[in-house]
């Protein structure tokens, strides 16, 4: 709703502009057939401008995340020293400011939108009806005499049309002449108006259905209809639907002219069927000659106006020149500020819970029911609880050289996560150095997987972030509900911090878990760590949950270790249970909120089960007049 409502002053003003300029130009620079496609350029800018609307490049907070108890908070400046610091100034954008609209009661908006969607319904229903009516029209109509006939082959040839098999049919239901297209085209023509008149005025009406035939115009007329139902309170698009039914007919007396037919007494013939037909408005589908009024006499203006080019091919060229030059104006406009804001819909959260019995196993299959969840001690609406089952794995192997040269530690460390599969998992492996890559995509056999690891070379640079956007787009292609992304690298990172922010944003809407797991020699050579990346490196990630053992991925072990703490680290990222809920609290305020999680048993039975979940986090911080905090606060 809010981009319908941000979008409609935009399209306004880029409808006014395009008026304006063709106001401006005259008639002879431009004719008919090509002010008609402009109109349709116009029109398709205009609808596309909500989608089109490109962020004011501010500062603003970044989007929910959860960060667990160990994870520091920065909201003020960074310290002397940093990239930010007063001895090393960055350029920083100025606040632009703006006038906002805040729509703090959404059941407005969402009334209007449900009546919008009413109304929609109808006019489509309408517009079916009208399909309908107009094949029954058409149905019902006596095909004209021979004489008449003959000449719908001569119409069509003037018009340089290829429509084959039309038909000349006489209805006594219409009141003006019109095409009823699509399959089987045909040209109605009123009973009244055959008899009124004669055989000149007669081909020229005949001329005009048929150039309407020969531009397809039946279907473009179907698209428009449907437009207009679906946006029928759009003002600029009800308006340039218009200057499409004007700039049509138009067109199509320009071939009436170009054949011979005479400005003079074609603008005479339009005026004498106007008279007979009294006004009556035809089918919304049907082209028909006389539709309004208002049109009529526009179009015997522009009839007896010997200036302005009445030739009937579009002009390719000025037509490209016209798009280039609005093009800019219409991404000038997509940029403008938003004016209306409603408060944001809170999206759900997913809290990573573990439980394991009093003999320190881990116990499974624990329903929704199972669970209850406490926010700053206010018990939350737990969603759902999704089902574990097969699971689409990547790993993301960082190659740089700084700590591991040989990559013998990161090959092991990869390779003990492809052994512990389960039956339906599907693996697939990224490289990330120089350059990142694809180096084996999704499959269910892990060995394949294995044996590419010696073929990776070590690199002199870590792309990890590339390489973790290339993953996450392979996990498109996933076909297990569960997804996992296991990230080993050192920790360096040399992406920019709009990239960083780009693909947190990325790794959030996702739904992909990432666990980030970093190798390295630390205190005791022959030893390797596995920790967060999150508190070394790659801050932007999102932090890893409490399970069970968190020790072990904070911990110093012996590489022979390895194969076991993998094992362990990969049950637990499969055993986890993904408790979903929305907070009842909803103020972006940056504050930190505790977590509970308990388990709907009766108390003596409490005590022989352990419960493991992030113990806090903290809220997102609204701030929309940041411009000087660092991009990762």
């Amino acid at each position: 709703m809010t981009a319908v409502l941000n979008g409609l002053i935009p399209s306004l003003l880029l409808t006014a502009i395009v008026w304006l300029a063709m106001r401006l130009l005259p008639r002879r620079s431009l004719n008919a057939a090509t002010r008609y496609l402009l109109w349709w350029t116009t029109l398709a800018a205009t609808i596309l401008i909500p989608a089109l609307r490109f962020p004011v490049h501010h500062r603003t907070a970044p989007p929910m995340e959860m960060r667990l108890s160990g994870a520091s908070v920065q909201t003020s400046r960074p310290a002397a020293g940093s990239a930010q610091s007063p001895e090393n100034p960055q350029p920083t954008i100025p606040h632009i400011p703006q006038i906002t609209v805040n729509i703090v009661n959404r059941s407005w908006p969402d009334r209007i939108m449900k009546l919008w969607l009413i109304v929609t319904a109808i006019l489509l229903l309408r517009l079916i009806g009208s399909i309908f009516l107009l094949a029954r029209t058409k149905a019902r109509a006596i095909p004209a005499s021979s004489p008449v006939v003959s000449q719908v082959e001569e119409w069509l040839t003037r018009c340089r049309s290829n429509r084959e098999h039309v038909r000349l049919l006489i209805s006594a239901e219409i009141s003006t002449p019109m095409v009823a297209g699509f399959s089987k085209p045909a040209i109605l023509i009123p009973a009244k108006i055959l008899q009124a008149l004669d055989e000149s005025d007669l081909s020229q009406i005949g001329l005009h259905e048929a150039a309407h035939l020969a531009r397809r115009d039946d279907y473009a007329l179907l698209f428009e209809r449907i437009i207009e139902a679906l946006f029928f309170l759009h003002p600029a698009i009800r308006w340039i639907t218009r200057q499409l039914d004007l700039e049509r007919e138009i067109a199509c007396d320009d071939f009436v002219v170009e054949a011979g037919g005479g400005s003079n007494r074609y603008a005479a013939c339009l005026t004498r069927v106007a008279e007979i037909a009294l006004g009556m408005r035809p089918s919304p589908l049907a082209v028909a000659a006389i539709v309004e009024r208002s049109h009529l006499a526009k179009r015997v203006t522009l009839l007896l106006d010997k200036t302005r080019h009445t030739g009937t091919r579009l002009l390719k060229m000025r037509l490209i020149t016209a798009i280039v030059a609005m093009t800019p104006c219409a991404i000038m406009l997509a940029r403008v500020p938003r004016l209306f804001a409603m408060p944001e819909s809170q999206s759900a959260w997913f809290v990573p819970v573990t439980v394991q019995n009093a003999e320190g196993r881990i116990v499974t299959r624990l329903g929704k029911d199972a669970f209850r969840l406490f926010e700053d001690g206010i018990e939350q609406q737990i969603t759902q609880v999704p089902d574990r089952g097969p699971a689409s794995i990547g790993i993301v192997l960082d190659t740089s050289t700084e700590i591991d040269p040989d990559l013998t530690r990161s090959r092991l460390a990869a390779e003990q996560f492809l052994k512990e599969s389960a039956p339906g998992d599907e693996f697939f492996l990224v490289t990330s150095g120089e350059r990142s890559e694809v180096l084996h995509e999704f499959t269910n056999n892990s060995e394949e997987v294995r044996t590419s690891l010696p073929s990776i070379h070590p690199s002199s640079r870590s792309a990890i972030v590339e390489g973790i956007s290339m993953a996450l787009g392979v996990m498109e292609k996933a076909r297990n509900e569960r997804r996992i992304l296991w990230v080993i690298s050192n920790g360096g990172n040399d992406a920019s911090p709009g990239a960083q922010t780009e693909i947190a944003r990325h790794i959030r809407e996702s739904g992909v878990e990432v666990f980030p797991v970093r190798s390295h020699e630390q205190i005791v050579p022959g030893y390797l760590t596995i920790t967060p990346l999150n508190s070394i490196g790659l801050r932007f990630l999102p932090e890893p949950s409490d399970m069970i053992r968190q020790d072990a991925l904070l911990s110093i072990m012996p590489i022979s270790k390895l194969p076991d703490e993998a094992a362990i680290l990969t049950a637990l990222a499969r055993q986890q249970y993904r408790i979903e809920y929305t907070p009842k609290n909803a103020a972006r305020d940056g504050a930190r909120r505790t977590l509970e999680v308990k388990l709907s048993v009766p108390e003596p039975l409490s005590t022989a089960f352990t419960v493991h979940y992030p113990k806090h986090y903290y809220a997102a911080f609204a701030c929309e007049h940041c411009p000087n905090l660092p991009p990762n606060w």
